[in-house]
């Protein structure tokens, strides 16, 4: 894996540093690895210089063209690059790297003596809706981050999160419960009443002149009532109300 030549290139800075500079351990700043923001700057990046540049009295310009020059035959790094910025970016030797790994005979790399357990949880398909390919994608890449960290010999529990509970299953019961009886409304007839029995009309009809309002429509449901009802214009479901204030359409 990747963190292997981390851990070589803190300890062949950290000895840099002391050789050069005539810094103790202790003196030491952080040695953070990070990641440039595309893959033409590196594989890694060190923002070291920084961390020295008032303590050196340097730029950090100045500080990562010397460590890049310094830094030589790292293993598993084909080059070494300062930026104009201060950062030194590292370029990995891909090929060498993947035919290390690749190589029945090469010991795995193992983790660090004080590593804890690891929980990878994938998958977690949402019973309320449909599966989907990325799904299938979630559990492979899930799958796979399980079977490396094993490799390496990493305790690992996996956990899928069965979301069988909560609001979402309350909201199906009353819909169910809401939609059973409902008919298709067909022209010339009101809407079947509502739980708190304000009927709801169509166009043309005269019985009703309530605004649709949000307020209103939530005075007249009960809570979480299902906002579904059924258009004669369009025979489908709609959440959105039109017409006057005399003639309203669910």
């Amino acid at each position: 894996m990747i963190l292997p030549i981390h851990d070589l290139l803190r300890a062949r800075l950290a000895t840099l540093l002391r050789e050069r500079y005539d810094l103790a351990p202790s003196d030491q700043p952080a040695l953070a690895i990070g990641y440039p923001p595309t893959r033409a700057l590196g594989d890694l990046a060190l923002p070291v210089a920084f961390e020295l540049a008032r303590r050196l009295r340097k730029a950090p310009k100045v500080i990562a063209q010397e460590l890049s020059g310094a830094l030589t035959q790292v293993e598993g790094v084909a080059r070494l690059e300062s930026t104009p910025n201060g950062y030194l970016n590292v370029f990995l030797d891909r090929g060498a790297f993947l035919r290390s790994r690749l190589d029945p005979a090469a010991p795995a790399a193992r983790p660090a003596a004080d590593t804890g357990k690891t929980i990878v949880e994938h998958t977690a398909i949402n019973p309320n809706k449909a599966a989907h390919i990325g799904h299938l994608r979630n559990s492979a890449l899930g799958d796979t981050l399980v079977r490396v960290l094993r490799f390496r010999g990493v305790p690992v529990e996996v956990q899928n999160y069965i979301d069988d509970t909560g609001v979402q299953v309350a909201d199906v019961v009353v819909g169910f419960e809401a939609l059973e009886h409902t008919s298709t409304i067909t022209a010339g007839t009101s809407t079947p009443a509502s739980p708190s029995g304000t009927r709801r009309t169509r166009p043309g009809s005269r019985s009703d002149s309530t605004r649709c309002t949000r307020s209103n429509m939530a005075a007249t449901r009960p809570r979480r009532w299902p906002r579904l009802w059924r258009t004669p214009s369009s025979g489908g479901i709609s959440r959105r109300c039109t017409g006057s204030a005399s003639n309203t359409t669910f």
